[in-house]
C-alpha cells in the first residue's frame, strides 16, 4: 500500500492528502500494470496443463495471439529440446507448491526457437481462478545465443589445438619408428647367418613390430590431416565421384567378384577428394567384410530437407547392434587381425570428414544381415564466399 507523509498539523492540507491518495494509488496501480503487461511475459496454467491466462508481453515474445493461447496445453511451446527429466522436476516443484527458477527454450508460433529465464510459482485459491501456477518469464535469447557462440567458438579452438598436436606429434614420431626398422633390417641382412634362431626370431619381431607403428602413426596423420585441413567446398557431382572410388577398388572388385549397383545420385557441396574417399572406405567396407554370397552393394541418395542421405548397403556379415557405436571409434576392430584385415580407422575418418561438412554418419545393422551405412551432405549448392575452391 502507497503511504504519503503527513506534512504537518494543518487539517486542510491533510484533508487534501487523504482524498487525493486513492486517486494517486490507482494511477500508480495501471501504471505498473501496463508496464508489467509490455516488459514481463507473464502466464497462468491450470491442473491439467492447460493455458488460462496469457499477459500482452507473453503474446508478443511466443507470437500467438492471446484467444490462440488460451484453453491451449502449455506443450504448445514445446521446443522439444529438454529432457524429461527436467520437465518432471518442474512439475514435482509444482505439486510439492515450491517456487521453480530455470532456463527453458520455447517456440514461437513462426517456428523459430527463444529462450526464457523463468520462475514458475504455484498459486494458491483465489488468485487467477482456474489456474494452478502462474511462469514469470524474460526474454534472454540474445545473451543465450551469444554465450552458445563463445562456447561453441572455444570447443572448436580446442579441437583444433588437439588435432594439431596429434599431427605434429604423429609427424615427429615418424622418424624414429624408421630407425627402428631400418637398424632391424640391417641386423637381419648382416648377421642373421651368425645368430641363432631365438636372436633372429626376436630381430624379425622387433621388425614386425616396428613396421605396425609406421603403419599406425601414418594412420594416425591421416586421421589429423582431416581435422587440420579445411575442406574446400565446391560442386561435386557424387555419380562421379563414386566412380572414382570404384575405379580405385577394381582389383577388390575382382577378387570378390562384387557388383555395385548406384541409383541416379545429386550434385553436392563439398571437398572432391574427400567425397572420394567416403564412398571408398564404404564400398571398400562392403566388399571385404561380405558373407558366402557375392557381395552386391547398392548406393542410393534421397533429398531430407536441407540435406540429402547417402545410403550405402550390402548383403554382407552385419553389424551386432551393440557395435555400431564403436565401430566409428579410431582404432577398434570388430574381429582380431588374423581374420579379417582392418586398421580400424577408415570410418573414424568417413565421420571426421562428413562431419567437417556439416553432416552425420551412422549404419544401421544386425549381425548375418548386412550393413547400410547413411551420411548426409548439405544440399545446398552454394558455399560461403571464403570457402570457394
Amino acid at each position: 500500500m502507497l503511504r504519503v507523509r503527513d506534512p504537518g498539523p494543518d487539517a486542510s492540507k491533510a484533508k487534501g492528502d487523504v482524498l487525493e491518495r486513492p486517486a494517486l494509488e490507482a494511477e500508480l496501480t495501471q501504471g505498473v500494470l501496463a508496464a508489467v503487461d509490455r516488459h514481463v511475459a507473464i502466464a497462468c496454467a491450470d491442473e491439467t496443463g492447460r493455458i488460462t491466462f496469457a499477459n500482452g508481453a507473453f503474446c508478443q515474445l511466443s507470437g500467438y495471439a492471446r484467444e490462440e493461447l488460451i484453453g491451449q496445453d502449455h506443450r504448445l511451446l514445446d521446443s522439444g529440446h529438454h529432457p524429461r527429466e527436467r520437465l518432471a522436476e518442474l512439475c514435482r516443484s509444482v505439486e510439492r507448491g515450491d517456487t521453480w527458477t530455470g532456463e527453458i527454450k520455447h517456440r514461437k508460433k513462426d517456428g523459430r526457437d527463444y529462450w526464457v529465464a523463468a520462475t514458475v510459482e504455484p498459486l494458491g485459491a483465489g488468485a487467477f481462478p482456474g489456474s494452478r501456477y502462474v511462469a514469470i518469464c524474460t526474454d534472454i535469447t540474445r545473451a543465450k545465443r551469444q554465450a552458445l557462440q563463445e562456447l561453441e567458438q572455444h570447443e572448436e579452438q580446442l579441437r583444433q589445438s588437439d588435432e594439431q598436436y596429434a599431427y605434429a606429434a604423429s609427424h615427429d614420431l615418424q622418424e624414429p619408428v624408421r630407425a627402428v626398422v631400418g637398424c632391424g633390417q640391417l641386423l637381419e641382412q648382416e648377421f642373421s647367418a651368425g645368430l641363432d634362431p631365438t636372436l633372429n626370431q626376436l630381430v624379425g619381431h622387433m621388425i614386425e613390430g616396428g613396421k605396425r607403428m609406421q603403419r599406425l602413426v601414418q594412420d594416425l596423420l591421416e586421421y589429423a590431416r582431416v581435422g587440420t585441413h579445411r575442406p574446400r567446398l565446391t560442386r561435386v557431382s557424387s555419380q562421379d565421384a563414386l566412380a572414382q572410388a570404384q575405379g580405385q577398388l577394381q582389383a577388390l572388385l575382382q577378387e570378390s567378384g562384387g557388383e555395385i549397383d548406384a541409383g541416379e545420385l545429386p550434385a553436392v557441396l563439398c571437398d572432391p577428394q574427400q567425397l572420394i574417399e567416403v564412398f571408398q572406405q564404404l564400398l571398400r567396407n562392403a566388399l571385404t567384410y561380405r558373407g558366402n554370397a557375392r557381395p552386391l552393394v547398392r548406393v542410393k541418395a534421397e533429398l531430407d530437407g536441407a540435406y540429402w542421405t547417402f545410403s550405402v548397403a550390402d548383403n554382407g556379415i552385419g553389424i551386432d547392434p551393440q557395435s555400431h557405436r564403436r565401430v566409428f571409434l579410431l582404432y577398434q576392430r570388430l574381429h582380431a587381425r588374423n581374420e579379417l584385415p582392418s586398421r580400424g580407422i577408415g570410418l573414424s575418418v568417413c565421420k571426421k570428414i562428413v562431419e567437417r561438412h556439416g553432416g552425420r554418419l551412422w549404419v544401421e545393422s544386425e549381425r548375418g544381415r548386412g550393413a547400410t551405412f547413411f551420411f548426409t551432405l548439405p544440399a545446398r549448392l552454394t558455399p560461403p564466399l571464403d570457402q570457394w575452391e
